[in-house]
């Protein structure tokens, strides 16, 4: 089928979230206009996070859960959906509000994806996942979102 990219025989949907992940993370370090920046940055996150539906809460809430605390924890939530509004109105083709912020927001998220991708790779190595693994990445972080906090990923990858 035309237009699927390839590499090898594998179209990218067959790739990990993991390896999605990387891939927008590396367009979003070569994109210069901000509000692109930031959409790709929202992509990995969502990628990295199996976000399916509810989008704007559910990044937000993974996120916050996944590397803040207490009152931090909160903050970041109302952060990354502000964050994740300035992408809606990009890619939906609304109007920006908070342009003043998007650079701010750009290196916050650049911030927020270092330490997102520095967790996974040093506390979750079992989210550096198989292909089609994004089911059970979801059905992690719905059961954090059930708890109190971080549960041990072996409950699910095991």
């Amino acid at each position: 089928m035309e237009g699927i990219i390839r590499e090898g025989s594998s179209t990218i949907s067959n790739y990990s979230s993991f390896v999605k992940a990387q891939q927008y993370l590396t367009s979003t370090r070569k994109e210069s206009f901000i509000p692109a920046k930031i959409a790709n940055y929202i992509s990995v996150l969502e990628c990295l996070f199996a976000v399916k539906s509810n989008n704007t809460h559910n990044c937000a809430e993974r996120v916050s859960r996944f590397i803040e605390q207490g009152d931090s924890r909160v903050d970041l939530y109302k952060k990354m959906k502000k964050i994740y509004g300035v992408r809606s109105s990009y890619v939906h083709g609304g109007e920006i509000k908070h342009s003043h912020d998007l650079e701010e927001y750009s290196v916050e998220l650049d911030e927020i994806v270092r330490r997102v991708f520095k967790k996974f790779l040093t506390e979750f190595q079992s989210f550096n996942y198989l292909p089609n693994n994004s089911k059970k990445i979801d059905k992690y972080f719905i059961e954090v979102e059930n708890s109190k906090g971080i549960i041990s990923s072996e409950k699910v990858f095991n």
